[in-house]
């Protein structure tokens, strides 16, 4: 009995931890104050064409404004946040600001926006609602960019998924490209080639 207990209260502080002590778990907890605060803003890098030397699209990158995590860069704290239920909501704020600034100010050109998604929220029920929703204005030029290594599984609903928002005109391009060539069958059900 007393082993029992004692390896219960193990166990809870271990899950105490793991909760709120743990570095990811400061993390997201600082990630979800730093959007109620304002933390975080977009830059946007110009895609330039190497065969004409004109600029074809811009890709939003966000960054944190924070002294202990945002500092060292969307690399480090991306790839915890990806895997949170956060990222939904990360994925709404770019997605509405990159509307709300370069929706007018782009109407009249044929630019590509492209913003980074990530698998754990293309696989969830909510995903083409929530690019819908928050990009209204710049769906017909939206490209969606998913990491050829962490890309979302083509399951049945992740299918039906990609098609609503290719119905919208919503573009998807993969990242990541190393010397492996993609996988035949991930092109075809992202870029429906």
């Amino acid at each position: 009995m007393w082993l029992a207990l004692v390896g219960l209260f193990s166990l809870g502080i271990w899950v105490f931890y793991k909760r709120r002590l743990a570095p990811e778990a400061r993390l997201v907890r600082a990630a979800e104050a730093g959007l109620r605060r304002g933390e975080f803003r977009l830059e946007y890098q110009p895609v330039m064409s190497l065969h004409d030397g004109k600029c074809v699209g811009v890709e939003a990158m966000l960054r944190w404004t924070n002294a202990e995590h945002g500092l060292k860069g969307p690399a480090y704290y991306m790839r915890i946040l990806e895997k949170t239920r956060l990222i939904a909501r990360l994925t709404r704020f770019v997605l509405s600001t990159v509307a709300r600034e370069l929706a007018e100010p782009t109407a009249d050109s044929a630019l590509y926006i492209g913003v980074n998604v990530y698998s754990d929220h293309v696989e969830s029920r909510g995903f083409a609602s929530d690019v819908t929703r928050s990009a209204k204005a710049i769906l017909p030029r939206l490209v969606l960019n998913m990491s050829q290594h962490r890309g979302a599984a083509p399951t049945i609903d992740v299918q039906g998924t990609v098609a609503a928002l290719r119905a919208r005109r919503v573009r998807f391009a993969l990242t990541d490209i190393d010397d492996a060539p993609p996988d035949p069958l991930l092109l075809e059900f992202l870029l429906g080639q």
